[in-house]
């Protein structure tokens, strides 16, 4: 089939998206497929005053197969609509149905020196040499695409480099556009990087970006470099063999002549279970906003009975300080899906702990006063009457660490996860924020110092929020919880 009837088949195939959306497991103010399986963002930029977001996307179930992109598009960052599929595999670069695995894999967007929105994403095929090839789609309207009829603009993988060789992201710096592309070597994973002027219609390779050191995997997806404060960000998402593990961010220096990147300093981006493959872009405010898969690879796939699997994480602004203190938060934009608030005065929370109900999809803002002393405490989140189930959080401020359990988080996955913040002396000041829905939960403590990112499969009747010193007393300044609506505009 054309790559138009193979459009035309994957938005027959969600033709049922209505009776999916009625679903229990439905999240209600994060991006996620109209239907199928989604996995990582792709193309996350703005276009014509419009913010696009497009994702790995198989509208024929509900897990992974011939890769699509799905689309959707957004004024606010809040408020979502679905746009039809922007790709779909149909050429022989990215389609073999003898194969077991093909399609349309990861990549970026940016605006040519024309005005046109332009897709690169990886051609996948099993068992060809080459087996991954980068390809472009151009559209004048940020809707409809069309392959490049020379593709691909990019044959093969670089010298010393194995087929894996996938997910180019694209940044404009100055009068030029490189192409950063997830590689490895024989022994170790790696970024290697092109340069292209703004038509992005032909590339120069200029050579390995960065290479792991040994620790940081055997195969880097999905990385991204742009600036960041006075310095350069790199950020990929490692495999140690076949396992996906949390992505890095490291901070550096980047030669625009030599295309190499030196790393300075490196951390964890989040430290929850359910982030992998973040993508950023740079808005017309000069924000630098991150968006990533709120899922891994490899976990329970607890929607699949309803016939959808996979979402986004809320798009969050990233930046660094003076100090090289890197920050998540999430953007303003999202308090236009703030309901009617709930307010608790101002306490004093002793060993008896407190406890109140809050919607299943909500926000809520903990800020906790110079008079509390106690230098740990546990957060329960989404708990029955009896806290048999619930999703617990501890944290420890002298030794700055929050952790999450999932052992009583109910269907799904009961792994542990944590993060790491700035020790600190006193909890005065001292904020969390918790954006729970369905079956999500992102956490923000420290000002965004410390993220983590989980997906939890409650009953939907436990909605308990309980907090509690493990050592002295709580002084709680606010508690806000905010019900939000929906980010749907269809």
């Amino acid at each position: 089939m054309s790559h138009q009837e193979m459009l035309e088949h994957a938005d027959f195939l969600a033709a049922n998206k209505e009776e999916i959306a009625r679903g229990e497991w439905r999240l209600k103010y994060h991006v996620m497929p109209p239907v199928g399986w989604m996995n990582d963002p792709n193309g996350f930029v703005e276009y014509n005053g419009q913010y696009h977001l497009f994702f790995q996307y198989y509208p024929g179930a509900a897990e992974w197969g011939p890769m699509h992109w799905g689309h959707v598009i957004s004024e606010d960052f809040a408020h979502w609509r679905y746009l039809p599929t922007a790709l779909a595999p149909s050429e022989e670069y990215d389609c073999d149905p003898s194969k077991q695995g093909y399609g349309c894999f990861s990549g970026s967007a940016l605006p040519d020196s024309d005005g046109n929105l332009v897709l690169m994403y990886t051609g996948h095929v099993d068992d060809r040499v080459p087996m991954q090839t980068q390809n472009i789609a151009i559209s004048t309207d940020g809707v409809h695409f069309e392959k490049y009829e020379r593709n691909p603009v990019i044959s093969q993988p670089p010298a010393g480099g194995t087929e894996d060789f996938r997910d180019p992201k694209l940044v404009t710096i100055g009068e030029e556009v490189f192409a950063v592309i997830g590689n490895r070597s024989e022994e170790t994973g790696r970024a290697v990087v092109y340069k292209s002027d703004k038509s992005m219609r032909s590339w120069e390779y200029m050579g390995v970006l960065s290479a792991a050191d040994g620790k940081n995997g055997t195969m880097w997806e999905c990385p991204d470099l742009f600036p960041l404060g006075e310095r350069f960000a790199l950020i990929f998402s490692p495999m140690q063999g076949t396992v996906n593990t949390n992505p890095l961010i490291q901070l550096g220096i980047f030669d625009r002549k030599t295309g190499q990147f030196t790393a300075e300093t490196e951390r964890v981006l989040d430290g929850g279970i359910d982030f992998y493959a973040p993508q950023t872009m740079v808005d017309h405010q000069g924000r630098r906003i991150l968006i990533a898969w709120m899922q891994q690879w490899f976990q329970t796939n607890v929607t699949a009975s309803e016939g959808w699997a996979g979402a986004m994480t809320l798009p969050r602004e990233l930046t660094v300080d003076e100090r090289g203190t890197i920050r998540q938060v999430p953007l303003p934009e999202l308090e236009a899906l703030r309901k009617a608030p709930v307010v608790s005065e101002r306490r004093i929370v002793g060993q008896e702990g407190f406890s109140v109900e809050a919607p299943v999809s909500c926000e809520i803002k903990l800020l906790l006063g110079e008079e509390t002393s106690a230098q740990k405490f546990r957060i329960l989140v989404r708990a029955s009457e009896d806290r048999k189930e619930a999703t617990v959080f501890d944290v420890d401020t002298v030794a700055g660490t929050v952790t999450c359990d999932r052992a009583r988080s109910g269907v799904g996955n009961t792994s542990e996860s944590a993060a790491k913040f700035r020790p600190r002396a006193g909890t005065g000041g001292f904020e969390i924020r918790l954006f729970l829905d369905t079956c999500s939960v992102e956490l923000f403590a420290a000002g965004g110092e410390a993220t983590l990112t989980n997906r939890i499969y409650p009953s939907l009747s436990s909605k308990g929020f309980f907090i509690e010193p493990v050592d002295g007393e709580m002084q709680v300044d606010e508690l806000t919880i905010w019900p939000m609506g929906s980010a749907y505009l269809d």
